[in-house]
């Protein structure tokens, strides 16, 4: 069922509050990384489909990765992984990623771009 946008303000609110709780202001960097993974996976997507499981398995390889992908060094790197392990909490089920965090896992792919847009 669609989040009102009440519902989902709540939802960057939450997760920026995260963000600058637990970092300093650069590390929000990452943000911008995840609105680009949002754009690729909408735009490999057929019309209606906007099942996010493919934008959490890009989100968990990033953080699982030796590559520098996200730029920033690695307080940006450490930033991004608390984010992904502690407030989305994605993990591999099977072979499906999902995140555990409540508000995140009832997203679809629009809802996902605008909370991460208000971000």
């Amino acid at each position: 069922m669609p989040k009102t946008k009440q519902e989902l303000l709540s939802c960057a609110e939450s997760a920026a509050k995260y963000i600058s709780d637990g970092s300093d202001k650069s590390s929000i960097g990452f943000i911008s990384f995840i609105e680009d993974m949002i754009d690729v996976v909408a735009s490999n997507k057929d019309g209606d489909d906007k099942d996010p499981a493919p934008l959490y398995r890009i989100l968990y390889n990033v953080k699982n990765s030796s590559m520098d992908v996200l730029g920033g060094g690695k307080s940006l790197k450490q930033s991004y992984v608390n984010f992904i392990d502690s407030f989305l909490q994605v993990s591999r089920v099977s072979d499906e990623y999902r995140p555990a965090n409540k508000e995140f896992a009832e997203l679809d792919l629009d809802e996902l771009a605008y909370v991460f847009g208000w971000i």
